[in-house]
C-alpha cells in the first residue's frame, strides 16, 4: 500500500477507521486487526466481481499474451520511476 500513500493521501488510521465504522473489520485485545463476518461478506463479494472483471478482461488472451502484456506495463512503469528519480 506504501506507493499509494503520498502526500494528500488518506492515513492509515482514516482507511482502517472507515471499514470499522462499516463494520467490516475489528481490533482484538492485542490491536490486530481482523475481518469480521460482514467484513468477509463483503470481501467475498469484492473477490467475486475482481474474478469476473479479469475473465471478461482476458477472454481470448493466451498465457504468453498476458505474461507479454504485464512485461510492457513493468517496463513502462520502471521508465517513469527512472524519470521521476532522475
Amino acid at each position: 500500500m506504501r506507493p499509494f500513500w503520498g502526500t494528500g493521501a488518506i492515513t492509515l488510521d482514516e482507511a482502517t477507521g472507515e471499514l470499522i465504522r462499516r463494520g467490516w473489520i475489528d481490533r482484538d485485545d492485542a490491536g490486530r486487526y481482523a475481518l469480521t463476518p460482514t467484513g468477509r461478506a463483503g470481501h467475498a463479494a469484492v473477490e467475486e466481481k475482481v474474478r469476473a472483471i479479469r475473465s471478461t478482461i482476458l477472454t481470448g488472451l493466451t498465457e504468453d499474451d498476458y505474461c507479454a502484456t504485464v512485461g510492457v506495463l513493468r517496463q513502462m512503469t520502471g521508465n517513469l520511476e527512472h524519470a521521476a528519480s532522475a
